[in-house]
């Protein structure tokens, strides 16, 4: 995965924490949100802080050894539509029945 961690003026940092962005396409990339039939939400929430590269919301931080950390959400959401990502994986990893839990197995 071609993940970099960029500075506000969208330049590559290492050894520091910066946003988190994704500058080649991947597998598991979404290419939309249901409902959004112009692709605007989609394209604000991903596209348009640093225009044509993903940048996913969360700090990051790649040291000098090529080790990276996610340092926590950038942009403040950890629920937009529904069950935050942290929830989701609590849930998944500690296989309890949470109202989430139904809404995403």
């Amino acid at each position: 995965m071609a993940a970099e961690s960029w500075d506000e003026q969208g330049r590559s940092v290492v050894g520091r924490v910066g946003e988190l962005v994704i500058t080649a396409p991947m597998p598991s990339m979404p290419v939309r949100f249901w409902g959004d039939e112009d692709g605007a939400r989609y394209r604000a929430s991903y596209f348009e802080t640093f225009p044509g590269v993903w940048r996913h919301g969360d700090f990051f931080e790649l040291n000098e050894r090529g080790g990276c950390f996610v340092r926590g959400r950038s942009d403040a959401v950890l629920n937009r539509q529904g069950c935050g990502s942290a929830r989701r994986r609590s849930t998944a990893w500690s296989r309890t029945t949470r109202p989430c839990a139904r809404r995403w197995w």
